[in-house]
């Protein structure tokens, strides 16, 4: 009888126990994925700037705040998934590249900030004491020779090579990328960079593995003749309209190197050229400057969630490089490691640091991930 009471009551329990853990173990509701980015309304030189971005995604860009018909908007993140970015006051939601996608103004493209990832220590060089974003500015001392012959200080001017010793690619070759076309491997992995730009609503990518090589892609895009450099000693991506004063051109790396940064010539004057400053340092175009379009440097990986199976350059033909070894792998990583001597080297941020430099006029204003997480 006893064991007949006890049994009963232990399967009571059980029977009690179990509701219990059914009530209190609810079933898990699913979390939305959505990209996250911070958003930083500024100004530069008297310029209203919008900065938004996300360290975990390697990702930064910057817009004119102010229209063209005067219209001064206010941004934040749509919190959304790529390639949604912001939504404004007026509830118009833009993506990656500046367009709205949604609202009263779809269509309409905000002003790209003339601007660019850089190594810290050559935004430090090209523009002594530059503002960081939250730490203000410094005063450093120059000496510097100034030469009648040039628009830039010619102390840290160096032949770096020798004239069209590293070969610009002038016929790019491109293929579109679909994962199940490479489930072998492709030569670029998830957090290798690429340079990325739309151009009248056409997209493309150019990887710094091939860049490593040739520094110049000449290019056409979405109608435009565009130019592609990429400077590996300075970390320095640009993109110009190869329409100059001069006439159409296309452009070859010069061999020389301002505080380490790429100079490229046209080849229609053999004009030399600065690639930070956007202008022609030396030549017959001295003085000039060059138009730009809008241009995002980030990984491979969220490359491919603002653009679906993207079209990306492609590994040039009949050139010997393996283009799946990155010979700069190193000198990213080794911080006192300069090629050539710098105008000013700046102490308050990491030298090889990654910074997101916006230009105006002769300002320069550098953001830096950590701001951005």
């Amino acid at each position: 009888m006893k064991n007949s009471v006890w049994l009963t009551a232990l399967l009571l329990l059980t029977a009690i126990l179990g509701c219990q853990r059914e009530e209190v173990i609810p079933e898990a509701s699913p979390t939305p994925m959505v990209d996250r980015f911070v958003v930083v309304e500024d100004v530069v030189a008297g310029q209203e700037v919008v900065v938004a971005g996300s360290e975990a995604l390697n990702l930064l860009v910057s817009y004119e705040r102010r229209l063209p018909d005067g219209t001064l908007l206010e941004f934040k993140s749509t919190q959304q998934s790529l390639p949604q970015m912001l939504v404004d006051n007026e509830g118009n939601v833009w993506d990656v590249f500046g367009q709205a996608i949604n609202g009263p103004r779809t269509g309409q493209r905000l002003t790209p900030t003339y601007s660019m990832m850089a190594y810290w220590f050559v935004a430090g060089a090209m523009y002594p004491g530059v503002e960081i974003y939250g730490a203000g500015t410094s005063s450093p001392v120059l000496n510097l020779t100034e030469d009648p012959d040039w628009d830039i200080p010619t102390d840290n001017l160096f032949w770096g090579s020798s004239w069209n010793a590293i070969p610009a690619i002038d016929n790019p070759e491109y293929l579109v990328f679909k994962q199940r076309d490479f489930l072998d491997g492709f030569f670029l992995g998830s957090k290798d960079l690429v340079i990325g730009t739309s151009i009248n609503g056409a997209a493309r990518a150019y990887p710094h593995a091939i860049l490593n090589y040739h520094e110049i892609v000449n290019d056409q895009l979405g109608g435009e003749d565009i130019t592609v450099a990429w400077c590996p000693l300075a970390g320095t991506s640009t993109i110009w309209d190869a329409e100059t004063q001069q006439g159409l051109t296309t452009f070859g790396v010069a061999g020389l190197l301002h505080n380490n940064n790429l100079i490229l010539y046209d080849r229609a004057s053999e004009s030399v050229w600065s690639q930070v400053y956007g202008k022609c340092i030396h030549g017959p175009a001295r003085g000039e400057t060059v138009a730009h379009f809008p241009m995002i440097e980030t990984s491979w990986e969220t490359w491919q969630k603002i653009v679906n199976e993207p079209e990306i350059l492609a590994e040039p033909t009949g050139i010997n490089f393996d283009y799946s070894v990155d010979e700069f792998a190193w000198y990213k990583s080794v911080d006192d490691e300069i090629y050539y001597g710098v105008d000013f080297l700046d102490p308050r941020v990491r030298a090889k640091e990654r910074v997101h430099c916006i230009i105006v006029g002769e300002t320069a204003k550098v953001y830096r991930f950590q701001d951005f997480r």
